[in-house]
């Protein structure tokens, strides 16, 4: 009886450690499954749950039809759906047929910016719009939407082609010598704001970053390819950005 104790307790233990030290992330492709490992909070690729075919990955982006990757010497590449190292993703997004479309405008009441936004599907009529921001007209020697306009138009379809959050509905105000980001009812200000490829590239003080993904710290960020960018600091480490500002150094 001491004897199956120990053997049930040996087997618990083991058990315990195995959830312990991998945590399955995704099953991925043909076979393969994305597993993290606790232990060395390392990604690793696992096929029929028994070989690992890649392991001491500092990150893992999951795309279309590939994960991105970071191997253990920073270097970024692409996995395929058969398991192979790639250098290029070619992605084909399947967008779906019913999805809401978006409508923001931005208008003038009296001394005050409102920003309308109407959320609808084709066909629907009779859909009114909601008044979600609102900036005081004083200073603001122009406002508008990153399309350079004060109506911008999107389905919930165009999320999927970009792998970080995108600013499309983000208000652009210039206001003096500083140039703000009104967005979910804040609004803050920077030297300056550039936009491309859905998301905002800010600067203060010769410090550069991307709004709400990281800090304005860098002496440069380059632009995102899927998920990951290029950064570099002031003191001239380099390294990679993910979609949620985590830094990975070369």
């Amino acid at each position: 009886m001491k004897t199956l104790f120990i053997f049930i307790l040996t087997i618990s233990t083991m058990s315990s450690f195995a959830q312990k030290k991998d945590s399955l992330i995704s099953a991925f492709g043909t076979n393969f499954k994305l597993y993290k490992n606790l232990n060395t909070n390392t990604f690793e690729v696992h096929k029929n749950d028994e070989k690992v075919i890649f392991k001491n990955l500092k990150t893992a982006v999951r795309l279309n039809g590939f994960l991105q990757v970071l191997d253990e010497k920073n270097s970024m590449f692409y996995i395929n759906e058969n398991g192979a190292k790639v250098k290029e993703a070619n992605l084909i997004t399947e967008v779906c047929g019913t999805v809401p479309n978006y409508t923001y405008k931005i208008l003038r009441k009296n001394n005050t910016f409102i920003v309308t936004e109407l959320v609808g599907y084709d066909g629907e009529e009779n859909v009114a719009p909601k008044e979600i921001e609102s900036i005081s007209a004083e200073g603001i020697d122009k406002i508008n939407f990153p399309n350079g306009t004060k109506k911008v138009t999107f389905d919930a379809n165009e999320s999927m082609f970009y792998a970080t959050e995108i600013f499309l509905n983000a208000v652009l105000i210039n206001k003096g010598k500083k140039q703000g980001v009104l967005y979910n009812n804040t609004v803050r200000y920077f030297d300056a704001v550039t936009y491309a490829n859905g998301i905002l590239k800010v600067q203060t003080n010769n410090k550069v970053g991307y709004y709400n993904i990281t800090k304005v710290k860098y002496k440069d960020v380059e632009p995102f390819v899927n998920g990951l960018a290029k950064f570099t600091t002031t003191n001239n480490k380099t390294g990679y950005i993910d979609a949620n500002g985590n830094e990975y150094y070369d």
